[in-house]
């Protein structure tokens, strides 16, 4: 989980709906984003559905006669809308519009030459845009959504009388839960009894626009409607207000509570309701019924904020303690309907901010970098979740900076005595700590997927992604290269052995690479070049083949590290997207044949919102200076923490102590020294069923031997220790030893003890020889 957990399914069709067409707004790596979205509806059937949900979508257009002011206009209007001539009307920037189409196929858009003069204009959008339809090319019906595997799945009777009467019932049906529709018959009867049977629905309906309903309905339905709302509800829809209603829904009088009821099941759906109700004289509301005054709750975030600006004036375990305080008074607040509707923002953000300040009173720990990285990558990046989830909450909202300024009151300490202490364990490992660092071997039908930036609590959301997709995923970890920055991290990543290499550190941190063509700078171009020429398929942004290399395939994908240059603080509700390309793009990977996807990364990040502390470094010492790295001029002496270059340990990298940065209001940075940045996730992919997932549970050395616990093992394993994971013959105890389950472990003696404090890796191998799991290790160490 990160900003906010996994999407969950659709309660409506009217979700249903948003949430298709919201999925169109996603371009592949490499594509420009769709300036506009389309919704041919060539038979118009979708009408009163586009008029019911027009105010939940506020960047939904129509085609149709000029009335902007009801977001309704011809075609050369739609399309000034689209390219924001209309400053006042348009939507804001990065926002894509829904263009809703009536009257118009997409088969008429297609055909060009053909279509009528009047809509021609919105043929080139459909180029620069993306269009909903269905997988057969063909618009989407409403019967088509309902019934299609591929979208709802529901059983809808095909004849005549029911399709009539569902599209009758389009306005009503938008709100109904699908669970009631699952798993039952569809019919004639049960689309013309949404029209009549709801009487909730269509008191909240009256309620939200009198007039509008009135000459909606025919006039026997409508006195049919007036008589049962004056006999069972005491309120006359020909003599009074519907403020009326509401003060019945205020007092919680016996009949109006379901109608209350069903408001809150979905308020959304009648969004007048709410006005009505701070309309109420609070004298109406009694003790029970609290929950449904707005202003009560606006006044309860209104108290609420100003606690939590005083937060900042606290020492950081009183400020703890009080954020758990006042999200101990928030919960009740968070269960009433205006939390729905995002009015109880700060009560939703205090979730993730008490959690954030429970964990923030013990930093992370370990005796040493191997213990500390496992700590972290196995909960210690809850806390950066948490961080980020409370940030994502309020971004964009007028509470952005007080919430981002409660997160760096109790964020900033635990990070900075994290990173000092990760920091210190790193200099005592000196030169062992690059031996941490294993690159990744290329391995046959497995394809890696390279995403820029992907931290521990990023993975961790696309884990819940995938496996909400029906994958099995094996998450582990990694180090990354010193320093953790693209250019010397990624190398080290890439499943080139043997082939890159440090000269003399460059101001740039690139190594080299050996090619076909000489040396070469490690950049992304010849680093792709020389893996393609040692057999590794490297795949473009939409490319899938290439699973029967040898060396298996390397593609890349999304833009967290990018975003987050560029957005800062505004990546924690940005990062979403980023995650959910990365699920598509292993989704796509396993069904382009695939039998395995390697997710990897280069390194983490810090976010701290108000900026990283700085620290200055003089620019006699360095080379070069970035914002958590520089580079060591000569032998230059520093005051600040220095470290080998992964790819020269000679020469050296300057890094800030704790997570302060030699620039001035970074509040997004990487290149230094943290968990954050340097532990860094590995999942491993695959379809249900396809094997057994197999884990190294436990390694553990008594002199030279070495004893490992592996789980999972239903099928018939071997375990060898190799000084290179991919190459057989660099074994150090003679070959695979079959893995005895009943016995728990296997032993592997290096007899060799020349081989001691050298680096090596534990490898898992299935009954064909295969590598399943690796696990890096000192020999004779811990």
């Amino acid at each position: 989980m990160m900003a906010v957990a996994a999407p969950a399914k659709p309660e409506t069709l009217a979700d249903a709906v948003a949430e298709a067409l919201a999925a169109l707004r996603y371009a592949a790596d490499g594509e420009a984003g769709p300036v506009a979205i389309l919704w041919p509806d060539a038979a118009g059937q979708w009408r009163g559905f586009v008029e019911h949900i027009r105010e939940r979508m506020p960047h939904l257009y129509e085609l149709g006669p000029y009335d902007p002011a009801n977001r309704t206009g011809p075609a050369i209007w739609l399309k000034c809308i689209v390219a924001r001539a209309l400053p006042d009307q348009s939507p804001p920037e990065g926002v894509v519009p829904i263009l809703y189409l009536p009257g118009v196929a997409r088969q008429e858009l297609r055909a060009a030459g053909e279509c009528r003069p009047l809509y021609q204009p919105l043929v080139e959008l459909q180029f620069r845009g993306r269009v909903w339809h269905q997988r057969n090319g063909r618009d989407w019906t409403v019967d088509a959504l309902l019934t299609s595997p591929e979208a709802l799945g529901l059983d809808v009777a095909g004849d005549t009388a029911t399709q009539q009467a569902m599209l009758r019932a389009i306005e009503r049906l938008a709100d109904e839960q699908l669970s009631g529709m699952k798993g039952r018959r569809l019919d004639v009867n049960f689309f013309d009894s949404l029209s009549v049977s709801d009487v909730g629905r269509e008191i909240l309906a009256w309620m939200c626009d009198p007039e509008g309903y009135r000459k909606r309905q025919e006039p026997a339905v409508f006195e049919t409607f007036a008589s049962k709302l004056v006999r069972d509800f005491g309120i006359d829809p020909a003599t009074q207000q519907p403020l009326e209603a509401a003060k019945c829904l205020a007092r919680g009088d016996d009949k109006w509570d379901p109608i209350w009821q069903r408001y809150a099941d979905a308020p959304k759906a009648y969004p007048k309701i709410q006005a009505l109700m701070a309309m109420v004289p609070g004298g109406h509301f009694g003790t029970d019924t609290i929950d449904r005054n707005p202003q009560r709750n606006l006044d309860d975030e209104k108290v609420l904020r100003d606690a939590m600006r005083r937060l900042a004036s606290l020492s950081h375990g009183e400020a703890c303690t009080q954020i758990a305080q006042l999200n101990e008074k928030s919960a009740g607040r968070r269960g009433w309907v205006w939390a729905k509707l995002g009015e109880s923002l700060l009560a939703d953000a205090l979730v993730p901010l008490a959690r954030l300040a429970s964990a923030a009173e013990s930093p992370l720990g370990g005796p040493d970098v191997t213990t500390a990285a496992r700590n972290y990558a196995r909960d210690g990046w809850q806390v950066d979740r948490d961080a980020m989830h409370a940030l994502a909450i309020a971004q964009h909202s007028p509470d952005a900076e007080l919430v981002g300024q409660v997160v760096r009151a109790v964020y900033l300490p635990w990070l900075t005595r994290t990173a000092e202490h990760f920091q210190k364990l790193c200099k005592a490992a000196g030169n062992d700590l690059a031996k941490l660092v294993v690159q990744v071997e290329g391995e046959r039908e497995v394809c890696i997927v390279f995403a820029d930036g992907l931290r521990f609590d990023a993975a961790a959301w696309l884990q819940e992604k995938l496996e909400a997709r029906g994958l099995v995923v094996k998450m582990g970890h990694r180090i990354a290269a010193i320093p953790t920055v693209t250019a010397t991290a990624k190398p080290a990543v890439m499943p080139l052995p043997g082939k890159v290499y440090g000269a003399s550190m460059p101001d740039t941190f690139f190594p080299m690479v050996r090619t076909a063509n000489g040396d070469k700078i490690a950049t992304t171009t010849e680093l792709h070049a020389a893996m393609a020429a040692d057999g590794v398929a490297v795949l473009g942004p939409d490319e899938t083949g290439g699973a029967a290399s040898d060396r298996g395939g390397w593609t890349e994908v999304g833009k967290i590290d990018e975003r987050g240059h560029s957005l800062g603080v505004e990546l924690a509700a940005a990062i979403e997207e980023q995650v959910e390309r990365i699920a598509r793009r292993v989704g796509d990977l396993l069904d382009g044949g695939w039998s395995r996807v390697r997710v990897v990364t280069d390194h983490g990040w810090l976010l701290v919102p108000g900026g990283l502390p700085k620290v200055d470094v003089p620019a006699s010492v360095v080379q070069t200076k970035w914002s958590r790295a520089a580079a060591v001029q000569g032998a230059s002496k520093v005051s600040v923490p220095v470290a080998g270059w992964h790819w020269n340990n000679s020469d050296r990298v300057a890094t800030p102590p704790g997570v302060h940065a030699f620039r001035a209001g970074e509040a997004y940075s990487h290149g230094g020294i943290s968990p954050q940045e340097c532990v860094t996730p590995e999942l491993l992919v695959e379809r249900p069923g396809a094997t057994a997932v197999i884990s190294i549970t436990n390694l553990r050395w008594t002199g030279m031997r070495c004893r490992v616990k592996v789980s999972g093992t239903e099928q018939q394993v071997s375990v060898d220790l190799r000084l290179t994971e991919g190459d057989a013959n660099s074994s150090l105890v003679g070959g695979p030893k079959p893995y005895d389950a009943k016995k728990g472990d296997v032993a592997l003696l290096v007899a060799d003890d020349t081989f001691e404090k050298q680096k090596a890796v534990v490898v898992v191998l299935d009954g064909s020889g295969s590598l399943v799991e690796r696990m890096t290790t000192i020999v004779g160490g811990s």
